[in-house]
């Protein structure tokens, strides 16, 4: 039997992620794990979402999905987007959640927060071997009250307008040399 056409491939594939992201993240499916996720999987950029020692591979995206079930067990991903294109699937996702036990070393805020992420998932027979993640972190913990919303305080807001005003100087010496 010869390999589906592409743009059914594709079609497949953007199946299979919503059926992970549904069973796994959203249902708290742990053995849905096991179905969608290669033993290896390699996720580049998980530590500086989840800044803890995590196992490698499929165990350290269940301890990942374990981290949140005890912080929030209401957690939600919410698909905003979803591209896809040979291998590779994009998701635009919204994570909601009310904190109600340890987060990473922040005790419970009882707050319900709602953050921003992206996702890029490169699916290898129906399975997913590689992702690459960008998260809101700063929305996730201004949400959960952690950090301060708004603008930043007056003498950073000086700092930063400083070293742009500095960074433009050296620019403008760059162009005239």
């Amino acid at each position: 039997m010869s390999d589906p056409a592409p743009s059914s491939r594709v079609e497949e594939n953007k199946a299979l992620l919503r059926q992970y992201l549904e069973r796994f993240w959203n249902q708290g499916d742990f053995e849905a794990g096991n179905q969608f996720l290669a033993e290896d999987v390699m996720l580049h950029g998980l530590e500086a979402d989840v800044p803890v020692a995590l196992p490698p591979g499929r165990a350290g995206v269940i301890e990942m999905r374990r981290i949140f079930a005890r912080a929030m067990p209401d957690f939600t991903m919410t698909i905003d987007d979803m591209i896809a294109e040979d291998d590779k699937v994009l998701v635009r996702w919204t994570g909601a959640g009310t904190h109600t036990g340890d987060f990473l070393g922040i005790p419970a805020t009882h707050r319900r927060a709602s953050w921003t992420a992206m996702s890029i998932s490169r699916i290898e027979n129906g399975v997913m071997v590689e992702g690459w993640q960008n998260m809101d972190n700063m929305g996730l913990m201004q949400g959960l009250g952690v950090l301060p919303s708004g603008s930043p305080p007056a003498p950073m807001r000086w700092f930063l307008a400083a070293r742009g005003r500095l960074q433009a100087r050296k620019n403008r010496r760059g162009q005239s040399a």
